[in-house]
């Protein structure tokens, strides 16, 4: 994984380079945000969710690179141990698919986090100027490959997404729609008896598993106005995050043994948050937000399942 890292950081030398030669001035972002998690409705769950690094930068009007780091500190140890993640990702933007209008961008994503590693590739087809009614409208197929620290294993899966954007803004009012399906065919020998402790040797194995995950996501922004420099804004996000179906669910971390099966799982969310930001200069602003959040994270589908949990952020931003 290092290896790969360096040569990823060598390849954006490398185009730095280029770009250099082409005279082209490189743009960019970057941001820092600590946000904090309380506990949900009597169960401890505090952590806190602190982004080292995130932004991207355009090397040249085709090439651009994003990034994040991430770490997560946990308050109690029986909600699992601090973890690190840590996500790389370079864009190519080959422009329209010969004399039609469709936007061609290749995607090469690396993400490394404290139990897995994982490999993705995205070629991606915009259709978005074909249609007044979305920004973006994409279709593209996925390659990716995993490795599971914790378990030893590695898996791969091939699939087809659809993507799916607009965005509506009048006077104060901001609304965002986003829709996506993403379908995975796994390809890896899953034991599919669903007793749990039987031994791998005496369980029957299957060639691959399905499954689709249905994202769709409501963002709504309200401006209240701006007092002694400060902007204050009412924010609301929906999310069904996603709606899960299976033809078998499968558990790939103790030795490929199935310990549960189900044909879909799903979890809804409603985010409620009052933002403040603050503008430095043209560039740099600092901003945060107090706010709750009533979602059932577990997947399940029982109203005493929905929690509300309370959380807040603060954090800063410049482009360059």
């Amino acid at each position: 994984m290092k290896r790969l890292l360096i040569a990823l950081g060598a390849l954006t030398l490398v185009s730095s380079a280029a770009v250099a030669a082409e005279e082209f001035k490189p743009t960019g972002s970057v941001k820092q945000e600590i946000k904090w998690y309380g506990d949900k409705e009597e169960v401890d769950s505090q952590y806190i969710r602190f982004t080292l690094a995130e932004g991207g930068v355009r090397f040249t009007e085709n090439f651009y690179v994003d990034y994040r780091v991430r770490d997560y500190i946990r308050y109690h140890s029986d909600e699992g141990s601090n973890t690190k993640d840590l996500r790389t990702r370079l864009y190519y933007d080959h422009g329209y698919l010969g004399d039609t209008k469709i936007d061609v961008r290749q995607r090469f994503e690396v993400r490394d986090s404290q139990d897995k590693n994982r490999f993705t590739y995205t070629p991606e087809f915009d259709f978005a100027e074909y249609f007044d009614f979305a920004d973006t409208f994409k279709l593209r197929p996925s390659f990716r490959y995993q490795d599971d620290n914790n378990a030893n294993e590695s898996y791969k899966h091939v699939g087809a997404d659809f993507l799916y954007y607009k965005e509506f803004a009048t006077g104060n009012h901001d609304l965002g729609v986003e829709f996506n399906v993403y379908t995975r065919f796994y390809e890896q020998d899953f034991v599919s008896d669903n007793s749990k402790g039987t031994a791998e040797a005496d369980a029957k194995t299957e060639d691959s598993n399905f499954a689709t995950d249905v994202e769709f996501y409501i963002y709504y922004t309200y401006s209240l106005g701006q007092y002694n420099g400060i902007d204050y804004a009412f924010y609301y996000e929906f999310g069904l995050d996603p709606y899960t179906f299976y033809d078998r669910k499968v558990d790939t971390v103790e030795d490929k043994v199935v310990t549960e099966s189900y044909d879909s799982e799903w979890t809804v969310y409603n985010d409620f948050e009052l933002q403040a930001s603050y503008k430095v200069n043209d560039s740099t602003s600092i901003y945060g937000a107090i706010a709750v959040e009533h979602a059932n994270n577990e997947g399940r589908d029982q109203a005493s399942d929905f929690k509300w949990q309370p959380y807040a952020y603060v954090g800063w931003r410049t482009k360059f």
